[in-house]
């Protein structure tokens, strides 16, 4: 858990987006609270916002998984890159600003997924898959 919590706090998205990350059994939860800031035209928490945040959920599931696993991922070594290979967001209904919303992140091998809710409701769902490079390889 400490671990996570470093993951956490050394991401520069921090700066910009105040969210918090736990361990829950075996899935990593994004907890975050939308403000007026975090908002689009319509006065709905920005798109981008979730994607990036269910991203970040899914990627530290995979690191948090790795770790499990007995490979060193967090923090992650100089010499690794782990990335996204690809990811798809599928948007279920607006999220609203000042109420809570989970990313709830699982891992199924290095295809993991992130069910995003608030109000105990679906409001999208992401899946994606990642990786990890040496930078020797690069």
């Amino acid at each position: 858990m400490e671990k996570i919590t470093q993951l956490a706090l050394s991401d520069r998205l921090q700066e910009y987006i105040k969210y918090d990350i736990r361990n829950v059994d075996d899935s990593i939860v994004i907890d975050f609270i939308p403000k007026y800031h975090n908002c689009n035209l319509y006065g709905h928490c920005h798109g981008g916002i979730l994607m990036t945040l269910a991203d970040n959920c899914m990627y530290a599931t995979y690191c948090y998984n790795l770790e499990m696993r007995g490979t060193k991922c967090l923090p992650i070594p100089q010499n690794v890159v782990v990335y996204t290979k690809n990811m798809s967001y599928s948007f279920r209904r607006n999220a609203l600003v000042d109420s809570a919303i989970m990313f709830i992140g699982s891992i199924s091998g290095t295809k993991t997924s992130c069910l995003i809710m608030q109000d105990g409701k679906t409001i999208g769902y992401a899946s994606g898959e990642y990786s990890t490079l040496t930078t020797s390889k690069l």
